[in-house]
């Protein structure tokens, strides 16, 4: 996998996190129900960018590349959320987290109406945006029966649909 794609998936995630948050943020304070649609759109992107890193892990593998999925997706999301650990409620003005955990603020000012402490861990939220995206790139992906067929050698003397143009043209066949 080359670094680039590695880091186009980071700046995608880190890009998703702040404009789903300004969003969230925004509903949360005014339509709390209405924001919930971009807590599960998050959680959507986020679900959708590590099927997409998994395919690319598995096209890796079969160019031979040395690739340990699971690893990779691991730094890739904590790069995403580095900033975000960077700007704890702790030490960061309240806007800025706000903007940056604002994409499951809609959820906690619904929870918060029964648990008010709730809002104070938001932050924690990392480990699941975390677990999910390694969680569904490091799933091995698997190979459709058609493929894996077409891949097998045939023994000597037995016919095999050609799969490229070049041996159509070296032994001389016309495949209408």
């Amino acid at each position: 996998m080359s670094s680039r794609f590695l880091l186009q998936t980071t700046l995608l995630l880190f890009l998703g996190q702040l404009l789903l948050g300004g969003l969230g943020m925004f509903l949360a304070l005014n339509l709390p129900w209405v924001g919930l649609p971009v807590t599960l759109f998050l959680f959507w992107l986020i679900y959708r960018l590590a099927k997409v890193f998994r395919a690319e892990a598995a096209n890796a593998l079969k160019r031979s590349e040395p690739v340990q999925p699971g690893r990779l997706a691991f730094f890739v999301g904590l790069g995403a959320q580095l900033p975000g650990l960077l700007l704890l409620p702790f030490w960061a003005p309240t806007w800025i987290t706000g903007v940056w955990q604002g994409a499951l603020m809609p959820a906690s000012a619904l929870v918060s109406e029964r648990w008010p402490a709730v809002g104070e861990w938001l932050w924690l939220a990392f480990l699941l945006e975390l677990a999910l995206f390694v969680g569904v790139a490091s799933r091995p992906v698997e190979v459709p029966k058609v493929y894996q067929a077409a891949s097998l050698k045939a023994p000597a003397g037995e016919w095999v649909a050609a799969r490229r143009l070049a041996d159509i043209n070296r032994r001389g066949r016309r495949v209408k």
